[in-house]
């Protein structure tokens, strides 16, 4: 089971229950060296970005409130995301994500499909700059060796 929250800029908190899936990444920049004495460069972490994605019914106006108000006032809203998974079976408890100072780089704000039974579902995609975790899963046995 997942839960997912977003805060806006104006501390509302809206409960994402329309979401289907979502996936947030942490890509770290990596820069080669010279180094001195040997053909072989070396490398090391110089920074990184995070990008999220996900697919919503689409039921919930937050995103297109945010995007009239980026095209009202030239101001896109930074906002917070907060998800944590729990598998209620599994011994390896629950793990929250706090994506921070999120922006959306893609979202629909109007859509329909007439000639479709389903339920009408899109996809968002955006970035952000910081994340914590104050919650992760524990090791399940056999995973972390002991010595």
């Amino acid at each position: 089971a997942a839960d997912m929250y977003i805060t806006t800029p104006d501390n509302k908190r809206y409960h994402c229950i329309h979401f289907i899936d979502f996936t947030a990444s942490y890509k770290p920049t990596i820069s080669t060296l010279p180094r001195l004495g040997t053909p072989t460069k070396g490398h090391r972490a110089s920074g990184g970005e995070g990008t999220f994605k996900g697919s919503a019914y689409f039921v919930s106006p937050i995103g297109a409130k945010m995007m009239d108000e980026y095209n009202k006032t030239g101001v896109m809203p930074y906002f917070t995301i907060q998800v944590t998974v729990e598998d209620k079976a599994s011994r390896s408890g629950r793990q929250t994500v706090i994506l921070n100072n999120c922006l959306f780089d893609e979202l629909p704000i109007i859509t329909f499909n007439a000639d479709s039974d389903d339920y009408l579902s899109i996809d968002v995609s955006g970035t952000f700059d910081d994340f914590e975790v104050p919650e992760s899963f524990g090791f399940l046995p056999g995973i972390l060796e002991t010595h």
